[in-house]
């Protein structure tokens, strides 16, 4: 993860955010991710399987 560049979400990358993720769970925190999409338009479809694609991933509140 590089700071300031949107970059794709590797594998490595993905299993180190859900291992913190589990990690954070099993110790009864809670965790909270932080993610968002640039758009001109909203979209007319506003269902959860067409928004949240794409998403550009910010942060976890463990990092």
């Amino acid at each position: 993860m590089i700071i300031g560049e949107v970059n794709s979400l590797s594998i490595s990358s993905k299993d180190k955010i859900l291992n913190e993720n589990s990690n954070m769970a099993d110790k009864a925190l809670r965790v909270i991710a932080v993610a968002y999409k640039d758009v001109e338009v909203l979209p007319s479809n506003m269902e959860d399987k067409t928004i949240e694609q794409n998403l550009i991933f910010v942060r976890t509140n463990s990092e």
